[in-house]
């Protein structure tokens, strides 16, 4: 009965335990290489024209094509860093835009993805913030992370990235930049924004236990185990 009793008790410990390894909301993503996955390089999505006139494009999914819709306020557009837009892209990069008359690029699949990352700039000099949210399937917004730049247009390849991870699904992710940002031929504020070729993730992470989450079960499965053998020795 006490094996039985200590048993039942360190299920319960375990049990306890599990729920905080659980991430039901979209974490950060810093870099790129923290996104393992499908390049969407555009000019070969969307071919290099402007702007944009099939705005779905198919890509490689886990079962079967994704389809990813591009949309936003403005006349989105497709280039590469150095031939029409100097930038903080490295040159040569596919770029994404969201045309002049607005800051904001949507990203819409027709099935979850569960990681989406790219690098973002503003349209012109100055610091800025870019944002990149991220919905599920009922147009929940799920998660957010937004990283700091400053636009040169130096070529020099250091965009911020902004990226998001879900191990629950992420259907549509929105991309936009703030800051006080001036278009010097009507000196006022404009912020439209680019996006590198995106990286995204069609197929959750394998998730395990961090090491703390490991050594705090085990602890405390231990510490049950040696309570119950004290009280076994005195109950003798």
């Amino acid at each position: 009965m006490g094996i039985c009793r200590v048993a039942a008790v360190a299920a319960l410990v375990m049990g306890m335990q599990m729920p905080s390894l659980a991430r039901a909301q979209a974490q950060p993503v810093t870099t790129r290489v923290g996104i393992s996955g499908v390049t969407l390089d555009w000019i070969a999505l969307y071919g290099a024209i402007d702007p944009i006139l099939n705005p779905t494009a198919s890509v490689p999914g886990t079962v079967g094509p994704l389809k990813v819709t591009v949309s936003g306020p403005g006349a989105e557009s497709v280039f590469r860093q150095g031939t029409t837009w100097g930038g903080i892209f490295a040159f040569g990069d596919p770029v994404l835009f969201s045309g002049d008359a607005g800051n904001t690029l949507t990203l819409a699949f027709s099935s979850d993805i569960f990681a989406i990352g790219a690098n973002i700039q503003s349209n012109y000099y100055g610091s800025f913030s870019g944002t990149v949210r991220a919905y599920d399937a009922s147009n929940t917004l799920v998660g957010s992370y937004s990283a700091g730049g400053q636009y040169n247009g130096n070529e020099n390849g250091l965009a911020p990235f902004v990226g998001l991870e879900s191990t629950t699904g992420i259907r549509k992710v929105t991309f936009d930049v703030s800051g006080n940002l001036i278009d010097p031929n009507t000196n006022a504020p404009n912020l439209s924004l680019g996006i590198n070729q995106a990286v995204i993730s069609t197929s959750p992470r394998t998730t395990v236990p961090e090491p703390g989450s490991v050594f705090l079960t085990g602890t405390g499965i231990g510490g049950v185990l040696l309570l119950s053998l004290r009280r076994r020795r005195l109950n003798a």
